[in-house]
């Protein structure tokens, strides 16, 4: 599929150290702790600095509202994890 090969071996490795009977389970385990598994976008890093965004692109004719909701309830996975777009990662 679409792991990359150190993912691949990521979760070759957690299938072959999990105990019998759990070696699938360890596997998926492994899968969805991937970066290819949690993203929308290319799992590999694109070299570089991130070009600034522009916010520029003429004026709104009526005002804009959005309604912005946090849900911070604890954990680390991607789906509730905010990243900063304009820092230097």
């Amino acid at each position: 599929g679409r792991l990359t090969p150190v993912s691949r071996a990521t979760v070759r490795e957690a299938y072959e150290q999990a105990k019998p009977g759990e070696e699938l389970q360890a596997a998926q385990q492994a899968v969805v702790m991937t970066a290819e598994f949690n993203t929308l976008g290319a799992s590999i890093p694109r070299p570089g600095v991130r070009p600034p965004t522009s916010h520029g692109g003429g004026a709104q004719k009526r005002p804009y509202k959005a309604v912005v909701m946090l849900f911070l309830a604890g954990g680390a996975d991607t789906w509730n994890l905010l990243v900063p777009q304009e820092a230097n990662l």
